[in-house]
């Protein structure tokens, strides 16, 4: 094995761990957060890597000595060998226990679409800068005359271009610990721009193995050609990629003004309670004296109405909706406007006992996602209802939420999160509720279940004391 062989063998084990952990850290982000990326992960996987390499190599050579000494059948072996790691490739990254077959295959094909596109992604890059600085058109060049100093140029482009791009989802989205799905324009932007890469690979393969040649008498047009190609390929996956974020952000800062206002509501409430408490403490002296001396003079039935009007006025000042938590206590109170204005009746029953003891913004995303989503349910039955529900065990407090609905919903597919459910117009910005829920739920320990029976939506939260 020459210096070559083992420096080109060196670059493609870099380049396919750098492309696990790419893949990795992108379907983390975009696609299941589940997926996390370890250094035992990446271990494991090189030595995968080191595995194939050295069944790919003795294999082939079993069996060209062997059994057939017949060059295609040697080539077709190790072609073989090489899609059985794609296949084990894509399984690693996708597997994860009791996650369900269908989830598993799910992610099987996302991670290897992920891997054509990152692969021919480079491809592409290492012709077009090729093809920018060489001296001799690379177009014009076939797979027999490229030098081992055009290899090293390749492989060096191939290695910089890979850093680079995972070094960008490191910082830019996987240390930050972004997550977020991808929308359904997502995935379609994404297929449009894999069917592209793919397209401009078979063309230039062609254009290599005709030996084609783009006229070097104008280098300008020659460098713009390249530059546009460059441009497209790179930037066309950070714009959706950043497009996500910034639909993410949106909706956290949606969750930031439903918060502020939740606590303005909550103040202003405080205030008013205040306010009229002061005023009762004012007038209960004189009250005390008029019941007295109604009672001195004999009228008990007067006395007895006086005091009634009295425990009237207590309870009017007593707060309509408790549960425990100041915080869930203002936003159950603002949501129940909608209510009333929608005609929906609402229930509530328990309390939790000490608060919740979660962040505050927290709380609002987890109710204000299930109160919205219940009452836009609700709203479009003929006999509209929500209950919110408060139990506790020895060891948990329970938060059951129901809703009428219009129809089953398919709960394991909106739990798995593969699917959204929203009669909102703009389906590019909601629907997400529910896994927002399970992710800040889950974030506190506790767990998220989803039924529908009899046209009933219904939604457990297990959450730990």
């Amino acid at each position: 094995m020459t210096s070559t062989d083992l420096i080109s063998l060196a670059v493609n084990f870099v380049c396919f761990t750098l492309y696990y952990i790419t893949i990795m850290m992108f379907m983390h982000t975009f696609y299941d957060d589940a997926i996390a990326l370890t250094k035992k992960k990446i271990i494991i996987f090189m030595i995968l890597l080191v595995v194939n390499y050295v069944l790919s190599s003795l294999i082939p050579n079993l069996v060209f000595k062997l059994i057939t000494d017949n060059e295609e059948i040697y080539n077709m072996v190790y072609l073989l060998m090489n899609y059985v790691f794609y296949i084990v490739f894509g399984v690693y990254i996708s597997y994860r226990k009791k996650a369900g077959i269908k989830k598993g295959i799910l992610r099987f094909l996302v991670a290897v679409i992920l891997f054509v596109i990152t692969n021919y992604n480079i491809t592409l890059v290492i012709f077009l800068v090729n093809f920018c600085i060489s001296k001799i058109d690379i177009l014009h060049m076939t797979y027999y005359t490229v030098t081992n100093k055009d290899l090293l140029i390749l492989d060096s482009i191939r290695v910089v271009s890979l850093i680079a791009f995972t070094l960008y989802l490191y910082f830019g989205y996987y240390k930050k610990k972004l997550t977020m799905r991808m929308r359904k324009i997502d995935v379609f932007f994404m297929i449009m721009y894999a069917v592209f890469i793919i397209f401009m690979n078979v063309i230039f393969g062609l254009v290599l193995e005709k030996e084609i040649t783009i006229s070097t008498e104008a280098p300008e047009l020659k460098i713009l050609l390249a530059v546009i190609m460059l441009i497209l390929i790179i930037a066309v996956p950070i714009v959706m990629m950043r497009g996500r974020v910034n639909a993410h952000f949106k909706q956290l800062s949606d969750y930031q003004q439903t918060f502020l206002e939740t606590e303005l509501n909550a103040s202003r409430q405080y205030k008013a309670a205040q306010e009229d408490t002061r005023a009762f403490r004012h007038d209960v002296q004189n009250n005390l004296s008029v019941v007295a001396m109604l009672m001195e003079q004999g009228k008990v039935a007067e006395a007895q109405q006086y005091l009634n009007d009295m425990r009237t006025e207590v309870n009017a000042l007593s707060p309509k909706v408790v549960t425990g938590d100041e915080m869930l206590d203002s936003l159950v109170s603002s949501k129940m406007a909608k209510m009333e204005e929608l005609g929906i009746k609402f229930k509530l029953d328990g309390v939790i006992d000490g608060g919740l003891d979660w962040k505050p913004m927290d709380t609002c995303k987890v109710f204000a996602n299930l109160l919205d989503n219940a009452i836009e349910a609700a709203s479009k039955t003929e006999e509209p209802f929500i209950e919110l529900t408060f139990k506790k065990t020895d060891h948990h407090r329970l938060v059951r939420a129901s809703n009428s609905c219009i129809g089953d919903v398919d709960c394991e597919k909106l739990m798995s999160g593969e699917g959204r459910v929203t009669s909102k117009e703009d389906k590019s910005l909601h629907g997400y509720g529910v896994g927002n829920i399970r992710k800040t739920v889950e974030k506190y320990g506790g767990m998220m279940r989803l039924t529908c029976e009899d046209k009933i939506f219904t939604m457990e939260l297990i959450l730990q004391k």
